[in-house]
This record gives structure tokens, sequence and C-alpha cells, in this order.
């Protein structure tokens, strides 16, 4: 068998009446490909979008820039006993009070050093960053070994007035008064 030559190529040469590149399976596979991106690029976006809390509506005129400050607890002052009667510790003992002071929009928060056996305490402390708008939780505790007593808690929103004010005086729960100002 002379001049008849044989091509032993691993790869087949596609037919000219095919004339397609792709076939359905690759058609298929870009699609479905196409398709997951799509989906993980939403993912992605909207839990982004979730995790982005929607501005607060300040108070102030949108003209005004957002007044900003850091919290100082200043001093506290507990009432002598539980909202029970019953003295803070055992054996007639006075509270160890703490404040914790945490910023709810920010999520920022701090935690005061504990007094030992005191009804009034001086902390005179910066604490978290502000602006007006944010939700600001004061928490008040008595430590104690195992479990802590709770003093008094409060929520409320930050205003412009407060921080243009700057000092702050605070009565809830057993807590007879707690100073607080705004340094801008």
């Amino acid at each position: 068998m002379i001049g008849h030559r044989q091509d032993i190529s691993p790869h087949p040469i596609p037919s000219p009446e095919r004339g397609r590149v792709f076939g359905r399976k690759d058609v298929w596979a870009l699609f479905v490909g196409g398709v997951l991106i799509v989906l993980l690029y939403l993912t992605l976006a909207g839990s982004q979008a979730i995790r982005n809390e929607p501005a607060i509506p300040s108070s102030d005129p949108p003209s005004v820039p957002v007044l900003r400050a850091v919290v100082v607890v200043g001093s506290l002052e507990v009432k002598p006993t539980k909202p029970n009667g019953k003295a803070w510790d055992v054996f007639g003992g006075l509270p160890d009070p703490t404040v914790l002071v945490e910023n709810l929009t920010q999520k920022t928060l701090y935690r005061t050093k504990q007094v030992d056996d005191t009804l009034k305490a001086e902390y005179n402390v910066r604490t978290v960053p502000v602006r007006a708008g944010d939700e600001l939780r004061i928490r008040v505790d008595d430590v104690d070994v195992q479990f802590d007593d709770l003093i008094g808690e409060h929520r409320f929103r930050v205003t412009g007035e407060m921080i243009e004010k700057g000092d702050l005086t605070l009565e809830f729960g057993q807590v007879k008064r707690l100073t607080l100002r705004f340094e801008r």
C-alpha cells in the first residue's frame, strides 16, 4: 500500500459538516455556571445590605452636621437597699457597683471598674463614642462572687441637644443618681 497514508493523530479532526464549536453539554454547562455566578453575586450583595443598618434619622435638620461626642461616666449614687428592701450583700454589706455603657447603634461597649462597698462612686472615665441618634444602654450592677445583682438599667436615644448641653443626670431602678457628660 504505497501512496496511501493513514493519519494516526491522537485527536480526531472534527468533520466540517458538524460546524458547531460547542455541543449541547457545553452550552448547558455555561448556562448553569452563569446562573450560579448571578446567584452568588445576589447572595453576597443581599448579605451586605442586611449587615448595613439603615441610617437613623436625626432630629437635627439635614444641613446641620451630625454631632459626635464621647460619653463620660461621672458619679454614681445607689439607693441603700435592693428593690425588695434587703441589703445588697450578705451581712448587710454595701454594693460593689460597676457601670456598663453600650452604644447599641455602633455596637461598642465599655465597663467601668467596680468600686467596693459603697453607695457613692466617682468614675470620671471616658467610655464609648456616640453621635446624635445613637441608642445607648446604661446598666449598673452590684458585682458579687457568684451572681451580680442588677441595680438598674436604662435605654435612651442620644439627641443633639444632649450633646450640646454636655451634662445628663439619670435616675432609674435603684440608681438614685448617675451623671454622664458628653465630651466633644
